[in-house]
């Protein structure tokens, strides 16, 4: 699923690419489809997270920054690991591009999810990526719970930010594993915030 189609109460109504839009100069396509490469391909038992964040065309400051932030409480998991080798005692301010849960009594059982710096900003007729547009670091709550800060350039009057993390799992889903709707806060923007976390059947 590379094109998300996002309508809200049709006041928004539009596609974006979640991964590198292909603008190279001389690439011959007329739609945001070809020009979306076909990076997602979801399966049974696979789970989808994404942010989409509108920005009110009123607001017209250049150089804004939008920030958003997840509370994650981990549940039935009993070990988080951060960029493969750290703990949320050890990563400290350094930006994180994966987070996996494992249950140490059921070594089965993980959900895994990676957090990309791409960010696709833009209506679906004028769409354009930042392989470096997103920074993501976590502050810690409790050995159980934490915050994943997200920091991206604001899309612009009228344009809509699209960041996809991926996320694999396996074994039963956890009742009582969550990660809650993110906030948005920046002072020039009116955002319109949608954070999903869902799993495939």
């Amino acid at each position: 699923m590379p094109l998300f189609t996002y309508t809200n109460d049709g006041a928004i109504d539009d596609d974006g690419c979640l991964g590198m839009v292909n603008n190279t100069p001389g690439f011959n396509a007329d739609t945001l489809a070809e020009k979306c490469p076909d990076v997602k391909n979801l399966t049974s038992g696979m789970y989808k997270y994404t942010f989409i964040a509108y920005q009110d065309p009123s607001f017209d400051w250049p150089n804004s920054t939008l920030t958003f932030r997840n509370r994650v409480e981990v549940g039935v998991f009993s070990t988080i690991t951060i960029n493969s080798d750290k703990t949320l005692d050890t990563i400290g301010s350094t930006a994180v591009s994966k987070i996996r849960f494992e249950d140490s009594s059921n070594s089965s059982m993980y959900l895994e999810i990676e957090l990309p710096t791409v960010v696709t900003t833009g209506r679906k007729d004028s769409q354009k990526s930042d392989a470096n547009g997103a920074t993501v670091t976590v502050t810690k709550i409790s050995d159980t719970s934490f915050y994943l800060d997200f920091e991206m350039a604001a899309p612009g009057p009228d344009n809509i930010a699209f960041y996809d993390p991926a996320v694999t799992g396996q074994g039963p889903p956890s009742a009582d594993t969550s990660i809650g709707s993110g906030f948005a806060a920046g002072p020039c923007l009116w955002v319109l915030l949608s954070s999903l976390l869902w799993k495939v059947l």
